[in-house]
């Protein structure tokens, strides 16, 4: 019971943490796709081709990091199950 009771501790700090740096690269992530388009927005040298490039690549980039973060979440989310489970059979 107590390695079950470790492991939950460690695995709720190892998901917070995960959680404080996800909350971060959010805050980059928005801070630079606003930043681009910004630039784009003000450059009327790049053609209607290219803002839709940016703005395509912007959309993926927040797919690709909400299915990580989804996928990270429900690792989590199996192990905090196990770990319920073990501690219910002891």
């Amino acid at each position: 019971m107590e390695n079950t009771h470790i492991a939950k501790l460690v695995l709720s700090f190892q998901r917070q943490t995960f959680d404080a740096v996800c909350h971060s690269a959010e805050l980059l992530r928005d801070y630079s796709e606003k930043s681009v388009n910004t630039l784009v927005g003000q450059n009327k040298w790049i053609p209607e081709e290219g803002r839709n490039l940016y703005s395509q690549w912007g959309s993926v980039c927040r797919q690709g990091y909400d299915t990580v973060k989804k996928t990270v979440q429900a690792g989590f989310d199996h192990w905090q199950e196990y770990l319920e489970g073990a501690e219910r059979k002891n």
